[in-house]
């Protein structure tokens, strides 16, 4: 995204819509920079590093809080 990147956009979801679950999948090794800045803000997200096996992402998304 030109804009942002996907964490940034996770933020504003989470603003608009605080029940909202939110799984991030990333291929980016630099996204735990930008994991630990959200966390710093207060904002919790899980990451899942590229490739996911379709169990794990299945289970992570039935884990997944707001």
């Amino acid at each position: 995204m030109p804009q942002m990147n996907g964490i940034d956009a996770a933020i504003q979801i989470r603003k608009l819509l605080p029940k909202c679950k939110i799984l991030l999948v990333s291929g980016d090794n630099d996204s735990s920079a930008l994991l630990h800045n959200a966390q710093s803000q207060g904002y919790r997200f899980e990451l899942l590093a590229k490739p996911v096996h379709p169990l794990v992402l299945f289970q992570a998304l039935r884990s997944v809080e707001p």
